[in-house]
Order: C-alpha cells, then sequence, then structure tokens
C-alpha cells in the first residue's frame, strides 16, 4: 500500500517568458547585496584589529605606570622608616645636652656658657 502523500509533482517554476531575465537581474542584485556586506565587514574588522592594537597600548601604558607608582610607594615606605630612624637616633643623641640645656636655664645659666 502506497500513501499518496508521497506521490507528489514538483513545483517547477511558471511564468512568462520574461522571468529569465529578471532572475538574472535579482541575482545580480543579490550579488552586490552580498559584496556590499563583505566589504562593510572587511571594514569593520580592521576597526576591530586597530582598537584591539590600542586597547593592548594601553593596558601597556597603565601596567607600567601602576608599576613605576608601585615603586615610588617602595621608596616612600623606605624613607619614612630611614627619617623614623634618624628622628630616634638624633633625639638618643641630643637627649643630654638638652637635659643640660634644660638645667642650665632652670638655674639662670646662660646655655651658651655652659660646655658641650
Amino acid at each position: 500500500m502506497s500513501s499518496s502523500i508521497y506521490n507528489h509533482k514538483h513545483l517547477q517554476p511558471t511564468g512568462a517568458a520574461t522571468q529569465g531575465p529578471s532572475l538574472q537581474q535579482h541575482h545580480a542584485r543579490l550579488n552586490d547585496c552580498f559584496d556590499t556586506i563583505r566589504q562593510e565587514f572587511d571594514v569593520v574588522a580592521q576597526e576591530l584589529n586597530l582598537i584591539r592594537g590600542q586597547r593592548d597600548e594601553f593596558e601597556n601604558k597603565v601596567t607600567g605606570q601602576v608599576n613605576e607608582l608601585n615603586i615610588i610607594r617602595q621608596s616612600l615606605y623606605e624613607l619614612e622608616t630611614q627619617h623614623g630612624k634618624s628622628v630616634s637616633s638624633t633625639k638618643t643623641r641630643s637627649a643630654p645636652s638638652v637635659k643640660r640645656i634644660t638645667l642650665s636655664a632652670n638655674k639662670g645659666a646662660s646655655p651658651s656658657a655652659l660646655p658641650p
């Protein structure tokens, strides 16, 4: 038993003889549209590559600047540490002189008249 569903005729284009050139015109127009799309795609792809290059360049610059800031920060911490040591060292060395000047000021003697 064969089904009538599978027994169908293939449809053939029908129409006047003028359809041939018209179909060629449509194909030509479609090809022109595809060419335009390809050209636009190429332009966009070139712009994308340019923008990616700029992004990479900016990322490298930012990374370099961040590294430079980290070096400056580390140098600043080291300078602060050295300064703190220097101040405490100066206080330690000058403490006897300050004490002597304070005692002489309390006694009424001139600090310049005291021996160092």
